[in-house]
């Protein structure tokens, strides 16, 4: 009997020793996927933090180059007045045609 409870130990000692040394090469192979994982989210979000930077900024440039070439345009304007309307010509005195004849058909009908 004692025989027996020593095989079932050893057995049992044994069974634990290799799932102990398993279970620390799978913690280290959990720990690498575990640190690849979050190398990968935090090159992402250093991606979309960069591109949200980058369209801020673009947004800002575009406000104040706006903003310049307005000025620019409002300092440069031609500071002419327009030249006022003209006046309306007098109406010219009509004209009595050089004819004064009656007006008729040119050609005559034969009867």
């Amino acid at each position: 009997m004692i025989k027996q409870y020593t095989q079932t130990l050893w057995l049992i000692s044994l069974g634990l020793t290799f799932f102990l040394a398993g279970c620390d090469d799978y913690a280290e192979v959990r720990e690498k996927m575990v640190q690849d994982t979050l190398k990968e989210k935090l090159e992402a979000f250093r991606i979309k933090e960069l591109t949200e930077c980058r369209e801020d900024a673009l947004k800002v440039a575009t406000i104040k180059v706006d903003s310049i070439l307005i000025a620019r345009a409002k300092a440069s304007k031609d500071s002419l007045n327009k030249p006022p309307i003209p006046d309306k010509p007098t109406r010219p005195d009509l004209l009595n045609p050089l004819d004064s004849s009656e007006v008729g058909p040119i050609l005559q009908k034969n009867g």
